[in-house]
């Protein structure tokens, strides 16, 4: 099923044409290092895809293949990642079903050839639902150091993932396997993904004190008017 996704994802990668979206994240990668800080503070994008694609470009030129480059792996990771998820809380079938799913979805094909941070997003989101459910079932430290490793890899592409993990306590305090260790592992955890964020967005972006302004809303402050 992985290699199904794959072909489906490798197949003309350069077919559309890279959109204006895909074009201002070459922008924001074309110049030097400090170019692209600049640009991500006044964006206020996490930084993650875009020094990815800045490193990607010191060594090779960019073309509409290693622009989607990105994308397209985490595309084809996507599959198998979902089945991860899945296998954590239905039967060996549904997650294959759900794999299946997700390697033929033209949805995810779309975003797979998309030079944007969605694709490595989603697999980061996948990825840290799946260890966390991983690791309350097993209680196994390496599922809790995946679950970190994920999360902090899934906020550090995009700040949406803020989201989720406001619904892990969630999955804590319903989870049948509940210990007074589980939860305060979980807690060090959270406020180990929460410091990348937090990070970023107090100390470096600037975005509270633009959203502050009397003269600019949320939407002009993160130069997401649209």
């Amino acid at each position: 099923i992985t290699l199904l996704g794959a072909i489906l994802r490798v197949t003309l990668i350069t077919q559309p044409a890279l959109w204006n979206d895909e074009t201002l994240t070459y922008r924001r990668i074309a110049g030097t290092y400090q170019n692209l800080l600049d640009l991500l503070q006044y964006d206020s994008f996490p930084p993650l895809h875009y020094e990815f694609y800045w490193v990607l470009s010191r060594f090779f030129y960019m073309t509409p293949t290693l622009m989607r480059i990105g994308p397209m792996i985490a595309g084809i990771l996507m599959t198998p990642a979902m089945y991860f998820l899945a296998r954590q809380i239905v039967s060996r079938s549904a997650a294959n079903m759900t794999a299946l799913f997700v390697a033929c979805s033209a949805y995810m094909l779309v975003y797979s050839r998309d030079a944007k941070m969605y694709g490595e997003f989603w697999l980061f989101v996948a990825l840290t639902m799946g260890c966390f459910i991983w690791w309350l079932r097993s209680g196994r430290r390496i599922a809790w150091l995946a679950w970190i490793a994920s999360g902090l890899a899934m906020v550090g592409f995009d700040f949406v993932g803020n989201v989720l993990l406001g619904l892990l306590p969630l999955v804590l305090l319903t989870s049948s396997r509940l210990t007074w260790k589980k939860g305060l592992l979980a807690s060090i955890g959270l406020l180990v993904i929460l410091a990348g964020p937090a990070g970023f967005y107090l100390k470096f972006s600037g975005l509270i004190d633009r959203t502050a302004a009397p003269n600019e809303d949320l939407n002009e402050a993160t130069n997401t008017a649209w």
